[in-house]
């Protein structure tokens, strides 16, 4: 008996929802063959073929779903949700605003809006789209940890914490607003509760390897070496390419060659009443010949925009993918680089009369507009550790670049205040808990060396 398209609609959703899309997808079509403006077959072949990744397609379906029946919020959302999916960020909320235009109450389309502005890093904006979302749908949990989020960047912690435990109090089992919580806990110091809220978020999700690599970090911050490397190894393991995991996991056995080192060199001095190391005054300033090959291969290595660095950096510019310039590059194909870190290795131990053991070497170059906020180069191991008087900053300039700008790149020092007009081939080495920054707007490169190092004694 041949079935009509109700039936044939009731049976692709049947087989929807149990995962047999291929089946579902086959019977969407037929449905359309015959009547092409049934719109729960244009919206829900549109879903299969999205999650194909034919997405031109799946448009294409969800607009006819929009047009069929424009009443339906879930139409629109899944339409807005392809060009989000697809980066077309601009499209998605001109789509987004054109809807709310017509039906300002689609709390999901304010919600989905959030989530575009935010990635359009319109927070103000986007903070108030979560707002007008939670406003129509009080019990929305989603919004409120997107909010949340959101407050976490504005760095308003206590509003933050607030919407993370409403969102929580919504959805006993939401594992990301756990993870969420951990890190506004971590970012507070208070790294056991910080603890707490990962291993809830891992209980309530066992693959989530962000939540394993959060709760490593805190392990690792908190002096808990081993356990923390256990960790990390799980993170990897469920997600091998998680570049952020693999990075935190080199800076922690890092970490561990530092302690050992460090425990080693004080039994060479255990019997000495006093040993007279670290700077002499509170900048060391030396230089160094700036090869043209230096800069040249600095130019070759693969590197990330500065507005990727979380904070710290900001406008145009380069930054290296990581804090491991001297061990990841090539030592055969850049030997200037292993020459340098030599040289560097010279002028650290004599400026703080000690042996040393570098724990980040990078390179920043700078362009018209780019700089750096405010920032010491201390992390929360080094404080619990009370290693805060034995890490140091290095900076070395390759570059200059253009002095005669309004803004020529002028280091600016806190405790105590001090500025400082760099030149070409200049290393300045000062404490690593003294907050700094630079701004730059020349025309040419301004091109530097940074490392953060420790005096083993």
């Amino acid at each position: 008996m041949k079935l009509n398209n109700n039936q044939l609609l009731a049976n692709a959703i049947k087989a929807h929802q149990e995962g047999n899309l291929d089946e579902a997808e086959k019977l969407y079509q037929q449905i359309l063959r015959t009547e092409p403006k049934q719109v729960d077959a244009n919206h829900n072949l549109g879903l299969i073929l999205s999650s194909k990744n034919k997405t031109k397609e799946a448009l294409v379906l969800f607009k006819i779903a929009t047009e069929i029946n424009p009443e339906i919020e879930q139409f629109w959302v899944s339409y807005i949700s392809i060009f989000i999916k697809e980066n077309k960020l601009d499209e998605a909320e001109k789509i987004s605003r054109e809807t709310l235009n017509l039906k300002p109450n689609f709390f999901k389309v304010h919600f989905y809006l959030g989530l575009i502005l935010n990635n359009l890093k319109r927070l103000e904006e986007a903070k108030e789209s979560y707002k007008k979302a939670i406003e129509l749908k009080p019990d929305y949990a989603e919004a409120y940890f997107n909010l949340a989020n959101v407050l976490m960047d504005y760095n308003k912690l206590q509003e933050a914490e607030v919407n993370y435990k409403k969102a929580i109090e919504l959805k006993k089992d939401f594992a990301e607003c756990y993870n969420g919580m951990g890190k506004l806990l971590a970012k507070l110091d208070k790294l056991e509760e910080a603890e707490i809220k990962y291993k809830k978020a891992i209980e309530l999700k066992p693959n989530y390897s962000e939540a394993f690599n959060n709760l490593a970090t805190v392990l690792q911050n908190n002096a808990k070496l081993e356990e923390a490397e256990e960790i990390y190894k799980k993170a990897l393991e469920l997600k091998p390419d998680f570049i952020e995991a693999q990075e935190n996991f080199k800076t922690l056995l890092k970490f561990k060659k530092l302690s050992l080192k460090i425990k080693e060199e004080k039994k060479k001095y255990k019997n000495k009443l006093h040993v007279d190391t670290g700077l002499s005054s509170n900048l060391f300033i030396s230089d160094r010949t700036v090869e043209a090959e230096l800069i040249k291969s600095l130019y070759e290595i693969r590197t990330k925009d500065l507005n990727q660095t979380k904070g710290v950096f900001f406008g145009n510019g380069k930054h290296s993918l990581n804090f491991n310039l001297f061990e990841e590059v090539s030592k055969k194909k850049y030997s200037i680089i292993k020459k340098v870190e030599e040289d560097l290795t010279v002028i650290m131990k004599k400026a703080v009369k000690s042996e040393i053991f570098i724990i980040d070497s990078f390179f920043n170059i700078l362009n018209n507009g780019g700089g750096s906020n405010f920032h010491t180069h201390l992390s929360k191991f080094d404080k619990i550790n009370k290693l805060v008087k034995q890490k140091y900053s290095l900076t070395y300039y390759l570059t200059i670049g253009d002095q005669n700008c309004s803004k020529p790149g002028i280091l600016k020092l806190k405790n105590p205040d001090k500025e400082i007009l760099p030149s070409k081939g200049m290393i300045m080495i000062f404490q690593a808990d003294r907050s700094h920054s630079a701004i730059y707007n020349g025309k040419e490169d301004r091109i530097m060396i940074g490392v953060n190092f420790y005096s083993l004694i």
